[in-house]
């Protein structure tokens, strides 16, 4: 499974959910992506190199795995609950 995604807020919840992310590297992405992996976001248009990458995390079963684990990781990284305890902190301080 994959998740072509379109705005940040969906790659996380791709991510959350254990699913393989794939997109272009603009910036927006990239600021969540760069903990991914850069070279998991090709250059914003460029469908020869997606569609390579895909094909690639297809034929690496493990390779795919590592990115689904590395996905839940970041996605755990931006659960609210741990946002409000970070704010809240801030705010009490």
């Amino acid at each position: 499974r994959f998740l072509i995604y379109f705005g940040n807020a969906s790659m996380l919840e791709g991510m959350a959910l254990g699913v393989k992310v794939a997109g272009y590297g603009n910036d927006g992405y990239l600021n969540i992506g760069r903990k991914y992996g850069v070279d998991n976001f090709p250059p914003p248009g460029d469908t020869d190199a997606l569609f390579k990458l895909l094909k690639k995390h297809i034929q690496s079963p493990e390779e795919m795995e590592a990115l689904i684990e590395k996905g839940l990781k970041i996605a755990g990284e931006h659960d609210w609950k741990l946002l409000a305890e970070k704010i809240e902190k801030i705010y009490a301080n």
